[in-house]
């Protein structure tokens, strides 16, 4: 018999970006989140999930959140706020979200190679608000495309009361002037396997 961590989420989440300026970006995101940490009971040994047993914490509710962000050439950083539901347990009631900052920052150049760190932020359509650190390769213009790959901390009930840690993979793509499409994923530890798709729209539309 073979015991491990596992976490079960369902997650819904959208973007909005609105650009006024080139250099003044408000990212707004909004969403739902429904996650609990257990343990997953292999009776085989074979590794494969056939049991699962669900601990007291869970993870549930809405979420929703904004930055502002100032966008140079070499460096963006941003500030905002994000509002989370508290993890719940059995034995303590149900309370209110919970208000947390949302930052971003990046350096590097804007269309080139950069690193980036965003702590509670929803940055793809389908991912919960995360924590991460990572390289991204963004090109600008007709053909704009975005690649991400990083380190991400999310907001799930664990061992500990600690946070989720995966390798987070994320790729962009334009969809005309309207906005773009988002395609991304996360693995880490417990069998936590996720991958999500989505829209980010963009206004002002661009012509």
């Amino acid at each position: 018999m073979l015991q491990k961590r596992a976490v079960t989420a369902l997650i819904a989440s959208g973007i909005v970006d609105y650009l006024p300026t080139p250099s003044i970006h408000l990212a707004a995101f909004a969403g739902r989140v429904s996650a609990q940490a257990g343990s997953c009971t292999s009776v085989n040994g074979s590794g494969e999930c056939s049991l699962f047993e669900p601990f007291e914490g869970t993870f549930a509710g809405t979420f929703a959140g904004g930055l502002l962000l100032r966008e140079g050439n070499k460096i963006a950083v941003g500030l905002g706020a994000v509002s989370l539901p508290r993890e719940q347990w059995k034995d303590v009631a149900s309370g209110s979200n919970r208000l947390l900052p949302s930052l971003h920052l990046r350096v590097g150049r804007r269309a080139g190679t950069n690193a980036a760190i965003d702590i509670n932020r929803v940055s793809a359509a389908g991912e919960p608000p995360m924590s991460t650190l990572g390289v991204q390769f963004v090109k600008t213009g007709a053909s704009r495309k975005t690649f991400y790959l990083g380190l991400g901390v999310l907001p799930y009930p664990d061992v500990g009361d600690e946070g989720a840690i995966a390798a987070v993979g994320r790729a962009a793509f334009p969809l005309g002037g309207f906005g773009d499409a988002l395609f991304g994923g996360y693995v880490g530890a417990g069998q936590m396997i996720a991958v999500n798709a989505g829209l980010r729209l963009h206004l002002p539309v661009e012509r």
